[in-house]
């Protein structure tokens, strides 16, 4: 088994303040692949993450460019998931 780190994934877990959303899972880039609600809304978006550290608010880029801190989406834990291929030898 081997870890392909040129895929590195950016996993982003949220405070439990009772949203619905409390996982997101970006690219190296911040482009957000895939979250546990509301998926068509915030897919193919950007965070920031320069500023998503743990107790901050999770911020946004817009369509526009501008961003958007979610005061109600605060991040717990920022971690690195490392997509594994299987190889036979």
């Amino acid at each position: 088994m081997m870890k392909n780190k040129n895929n590195d994934n950016i996993v982003i877990n949220l405070v439990d303040k009772g949203q619905d959303i409390r996982k997101i899972t970006t690219d190296k880039n911040g482009v957000i692949l895939e979250c546990d609600f509301h998926a068509s809304m915030y897919v193919g978006r950007t965070v920031n993450l320069t500023v998503s550290i743990p107790n901050s608010p999770l911020t946004i880029y817009n369509q526009d460019g501008s961003q958007r801190e979610y005061f109600g989406l605060i991040v717990e834990s920022v971690s690195k998931k490392y997509k594994v291929r299987f190889s036979t030898y």
